[in-house]
């Protein structure tokens, strides 16, 4: 503490407030990060959409010849599981959102 023309000055004290404050200024940018937008561009997410498009659409031509008429069953099974995971990534990718499927931070 230093006197100076009738007036106290703390400066360590005001020091050691500016270092907490900074380190919380810091703290609350790494918390807010966790909010940030998805990682994955969106045109990346619609190419990998679109290459599963193709995928589900070209499937059923490679199953035909062997199943037959039982063709619908895999194919709606390996389709299913495509949308699935589908699903499960994009939760994954941004699982701290404020609806019912978020988690509390």
């Amino acid at each position: 503490i230093q006197r100076r023309g009738g007036r106290f000055q703390m400066v360590h004290y005001a020091l050691a407030v500016d270092a907490q404050l900074t380190q919380l200024s810091r703290d609350f940018e790494a918390i807010e990060s966790l909010h940030a937008p998805p990682r994955v561009p969106t045109l990346f997410h619609y190419y990998m959409v679109g290459l599963a498009v193709i995928y589900m659409l070209m499937l059923p031509l490679e199953f035909l010849p062997a199943l037959g008429l039982y063709t619908p069953l895999p194919v709606l099974c390996v389709a299913c599981f495509i949308v699935a995971s589908d699903e499960v990534a994009r939760d994954m990718e941004v699982s701290f959102r404020g609806n019912a499927n978020g988690v509390d931070l």
